[in-house]
């Protein structure tokens, strides 16, 4: 839990927002994040810390904390706020003496939704919050285009995304991610992307496609087989298989942690944070061939044991500490599959694991198709 704001004076745009840590982050800031973080300090949107883990840039974000970013980019007062318990779980002290101003006047200004509570100190998601910041910055977000990304069915949160993309603060990949919990460090580059505030010592091509860990159409492309190199550059992550990773095979049914594929992190110049890691099993195989999936590394398990998605065969890992790969260091990523008794050669199955995607703190991430090779059970 935190504390967004010190103070809200008469006018929130010369309001200081502070992210004050009661607790220590789960991780090791993520320095990708924190030139957007310095940005915004320096625009008097949030405080200035005194070192970049004050930031808690992996730590996931409040509603409440993105209310008062949106309240601060539309630069809208909230003295005339009175408390008058427009949300049954806000009030003058509840949770704190600041939210209350924060979304009455959100509610106001017709920024927010009026509805019986608004869940101040839950999780967010990447398309609420982008749908947030856009509004609090004004952004008109356009409907009825086709969908820019291959999850976002919903058509509001295909409007906020393709919105967000034709004004530059994401770009184009694969895959948007609208349901995933948003980051504190996800939300600086959110909003310091809208506000179109000078980043320093970033890449240009920092955007929420790589905060929410979209495939590329660029990099090492490997379906069994490592291909042609990406040059890793600074705040760059380059993601390839493995040179190690298990060769075709037979596996026995009734196995428990077997390795069936190794995924290669190498870092660039900058130490990157990895914070979540999607799967899918592709191949003759169903919903029967797996029982769990699990990830490790040299130094232990990274992740619990996780089903597959039944409609999409996919597993989606959030790791709940961030994996950092030291600048220019590689890290192996090990799949650990589970086959349960029933899954048979008899009946097909056979199956291979693909790296969808790594949401991470690099600038960039370079990866292609990267799968594993096919395994057969029998």
């Amino acid at each position: 839990m935190s504390i967004l704001l010190k103070k809200i004076t008469s006018a929130v745009s010369a309001a200081t927002i502070a992210f004050v840590a009661v607790a220590p982050s789960i991780t090791n800031a993520a320095s990708g994040f924190a030139p957007y973080a310095e940005a915004l300090a320096k625009a008097k949107i949030i405080t200035t810390q005194s070192n970049e883990a004050g930031y808690r840039l992996a730590d996931s974000a409040m509603r409440q904390e993105v209310a008062a970013m949106m309240i601060a980019l539309n630069k809208a007062d909230t003295s005339a706020a009175t408390c008058t318990g427009k949300f049954s779980d806000v009030s003058a002290t509840k949770p704190n003496s600041w939210v209350c101003k924060v979304v009455e006047t959100a509610l106001a200004k017709g920024l927010i939704a009026a509805n019986a509570t608004f869940r101040p100190e839950a999780n967010i998601t990447r398309a609420e919050a982008l749908a947030m910041i856009l509004k609090g910055q004004g952004v008109e977000i356009a409907t009825g285009a086709a969908a820019s990304f291959n999850d976002t069915p919903i058509a509001w949160q295909k409007d906020v995304a393709n919105t967000a993309l034709s004004k530059k603060i994401i770009s184009a990949n694969a895959s948007f991610r609208p349901n995933a919990s948003v980051t504190r460090g996800e939300l600086f580059v959110m909003a310091a992307n809208a506000a179109g505030l000078e980043i320093a010592s970033a890449s240009d091509d920092l955007n929420l496609d790589d905060l929410f860990g979209d495939d590329t159409a660029t990099g090492t492309t490997s379906t069994g087989t490592t291909d042609t190199p990406v040059v890793v550059k600074a705040g760059d992550l380059n993601v390839a298989l493995a040179a190690s990773t298990p060769a075709a095979t037979t596996i026995p049914a009734n196995v428990s942690g077997i390795i069936v594929a190794k995924f290669d992190l190498t870092a660039g110049s900058n130490d990157i944070s990895v914070n979540s890691i999607k799967l899918k099993r592709v191949g003759l195989g169903n919903t029967d061939t797996l029982s769990a999936l699990a990830l490790s590394t040299a130094d232990g398990r990274i992740s619990k044991s996780k089903n597959e998605n039944s409609s999409d065969d996919t597993v989606d890992f959030a790791l709940s500490s961030a994996l950092v790969v030291k600048a220019g260091s590689t890290i192996t990523v090990n799949v650990l599959a589970s086959v349960p008794a029933i899954a048979t050669n008899a009946g097909g199955d056979e199956f291979a694991i693909q790296l969808l995607s790594v949401g991470s703190s690099a600038a960039n991430v370079n990866m292609g198709s990267v799968v594993g090779n096919t395994m057969k059970v029998g």
